[in-house]
């Protein structure tokens, strides 16, 4: 008989708090499968996910990384309309009738159980594994737990012992007055599914390194967001774009097809998406080539964009601990690996680049 632990939720989009509270779980006990749930239409929720079912299901993969027996499955989307828990487990118990059923969950859920839809089956056919999400609830949580144990027939309930991560989703969508929330809706709907999982890469990376670099996290955040928000669209749209709202586009621009949605973002981001801080279009305006005298958050972004954790080319992880330590060095580093990387395959090596890499080396030498 096998211990599956099912690990449902919105994860729009999955956070450092659902993690944190996943590795705890399994820390404090051993499970034979994790089965990973995304909601397709949560019951408690009244917001349309902002991140498409298919994107979530990439970005949970990329983001609880490697984990034994984990798997994540797509049966609520599949059964479509409202997605109640207890329908889950009715399906999981009935192709898995030998093995024990655990559903982790964080306080805020644990705290209005008693409001599920058929809370009492489920406290039957499943064990609760509940985490912290906010500080000094343990006796809240306590209190619950004994509440439930009296009311209902219970198979178990386990409180893991944990530190809280605080964070929601709902926090991370209203970055930004909802400008977080309006990115994540263009993301879902208009990039692919790899160039989504990048930038949500992008995003999270940022957010985590910005309280290191002096950058603020939000900023960092949307700038992650944004910075590829025209990598969708063809060279041919770029270059539409571009004369449509009066970007004069050099011939060293032309030269270098790959960087054009640098050049368009800003104006789209602004326009479509309704940004208006010059520091975020600034940095989406410099993310694929860099340029002279970058803002913190100009470097943060360009550096995040190459060295996001999915990043696999020779050299990253070197690249990568250099910039965690100093991100001025490890821009520099990664600078000369683009430059060498160009030239090595003989391609058009622009001159913002090769400007951005040399006021960088004379700053650092000046400066010691």
């Amino acid at each position: 008989m096998g211990k599956i632990l099912i690990f449902g939720g919105t994860f729009d989009p999955p956070h450092k708090g659902h993690r944190h509270l996943l590795r705890t779980a399994l820390q404090q006990e051993q499970f034979d499968r994790v089965l990973i749930i995304p909601s397709y239409i949560p019951p408690h929720k009244d917001h349309k996910p902002a991140l498409s079912f298919e994107v979530r299901k990439e970005v949970i993969r990329d983001f609880f990384g490697e984990i034994p027996g984990m798997e994540i499955l797509d049966l609520e989307q599949k059964r479509g309309g409202r997605s109640y828990t207890i329908d889950t487990v009715k399906t999981l118990r009935e192709e898995n009738p030998e093995d024990t059923l655990y559903l982790l969950i964080g306080s805020d859920m644990f705290l209005s159980f008693h409001q599920w839809y058929c809370a009492d089956q489920l406290l039957r056919q499943l064990i609760l594994v509940v985490g912290s999400r906010e500080p000094g609830d343990r006796t809240l949580l306590e209190a619950c737990k004994k509440r439930l144990e009296q009311a209902y027939p219970c198979k178990g309930i386990i409180l893991c012992d944990m530190e809280p991560v605080v964070c929601a989703s709902s926090d991370l969508r209203a970055v930004g007055n909802g400008l977080a929330e309006r990115a994540l809706a263009h993301i879902g709907q208009e990039l692919d599914l790899k160039r989504a999982r990048h930038t949500m890469q992008v995003a999270d990376y940022a957010r985590e390194l910005a309280p290191k670099v002096g950058v603020d996290a939000e900023k960092a955040y949307l700038a992650g967001l944004l910075h590829d928000c025209t990598k969708c669209y063809s060279n041919d749209w770029q270059i539409r774009f571009a004369r449509e709202k009066g970007i004069s586009l050099t011939a060293d621009d032309l030269s270098s097809p790959q960087i054009l949605h640098q050049i368009t973002a800003p104006a789209f981001a602004r326009d479509a998406l309704g940004v208006e801080d010059e520091e975020i279009l600034a940095a989406i305006g410099c993310h694929t080539t860099g340029k002279p005298e970058m803002a913190p958050l100009d470097m943060l972004i360009f550096f995040a964009d190459s060295c996001e954790p999915s990043r696999t080319y020779p050299g990253v992880e070197e690249i990568r601990k250099a910039g965690e330590r100093d991100l001025k060095n490890g821009t520099l580093m990664l600078l000369d690996h683009v430059m060498a990387s160009l030239i090595n395959r003989k391609q058009f090596l622009h001159p913002k680049t090769v400007a951005a890499r040399n006021y960088l080396l004379k700053e650092l030498e000046n400066n010691g």
